[in-house]
């Protein structure tokens, strides 16, 4: 697959259309069909149904869109970071990985940054499933994950990251309707409804179903927030979000919102690396900074939940 032609397929789905296409990419009409038909070819799918008035996407062509998009944007990224080798001499540190993670590892980052003032830190926003990849790449240096399996070749540092705190949402009917809070106690046989993103909710959430015995009856997992607000109106079961954005989920419908109630439970993440001599200096040093401070914060945190 050539990354110009996936480049041209891509805004041909956007736009919906080869002429607006063409004009977008300051090309002729035939030349971006021709480009459209070389990867049909290449693929031997066909990509675009030519038979309505507008370029309407095949099965095979939605899958393209999806999945190309991303591709495409990693092989950017890729790009960049090769372009941008020699900054690493400048003493910049990558880090990638979903912002619940990077606000877990900020206090310590402070730490690092009061003894080394100079250096510059880049975040990226990547998703669970997109860290491996980008730290293959030289996209970032450190990846934040959570996973416990990590392919060879891979080092990592592990760091205590605090449970999010959590919002029940019912029914306004529910038996716990009118409750303020609620344990886990109180799930006897009820299924849980949460999001697949952020993966670290996820997490906690089979974590505390685990840890409760056996209490919560079952566990959906919606693709986002929208399709988990429509299957708690549904009465399908209670949805367990962020507290967050707890308010903006529940506006408008006819559904409660209650404070859960739970330990001080540790959710670990991942500092996930190349190892050394595959990362700059100045990576090896944050990591070494965080190192040190991730036993002190965890034997806090513990302490503070009456757990020492």
């Amino acid at each position: 697959m050539e990354f110009d032609e996936l480049k041209v397929f891509l805004t041909v789905a956007r736009e919906r259309s080869f002429s607006r296409a063409a004009e977008k990419l300051c090309r002729t009409q035939p030349a971006v069909s021709q480009a459209v038909r070389r990867l049909e070819d290449r693929l031997s799918e066909r990509l675009i149904d030519r038979t309505t008035k507008q370029a309407r996407l095949t099965p095979a062509g939605e899958v393209l869109l999806r999945e190309g998009a991303r591709v495409l944007e990693l092989v950017e990224q890729t790009t960049e970071a090769v372009r941008r080798q020699s900054e690493h001499e400048r003493a910049i540190i990558r880090i990638g990985g979903e912002e619940s993670g990077v606000h877990a590892l900020m206090p310590a980052v402070a730490a690092f940054l009061e003894q080394h003032p100079r250096i510059n830190l880049e975040f990226r926003r990547l998703r669970e499933n997109e860290v491996i990849a980008a730290v293959t790449g030289g996209v970032v240096d450190i990846g934040i994950a959570t996973a416990n399996r990590l392919p060879s070749g891979f080092q990592q540092l592990r760091f205590p990251m605090p449970a999010p705190r959590l919002v029940l949402l019912v029914p306004n009917e529910h038996r716990l309707a009118k409750r303020r809070e609620a344990a886990i106690e109180d799930l006897q046989d009820e299924r849980l409804i949460v999001a697949s993103e952020p993966s670290h909710l996820y997490e906690h959430v089979t974590a505390l179903m685990r840890r409760s015995g056996g209490r919560p009856g079952s566990l959906m997992v919606m693709a986002g927030f929208d399709s988990l607000k429509r299957a708690v109106d549904m009465r399908l079961g209670i949805g367990i979000v962020p507290a967050s954005c707890a308010s903006d989920i529940a506006e408008g419908g006819n559904l409660v919102s209650i404070q859960y109630v739970d330990g001080d439970y540790i959710d670990p993440i991942r500092l996930v690396y190349r190892g050394s001599g595959a990362i700059s200096k100045s990576a090896e040093a944050l990591l070494h900074a965080v190192g040190g401070t991730r036993s002190r914060s965890l034997l806090g945190r513990v302490a503070a939940a009456g757990r020492v």
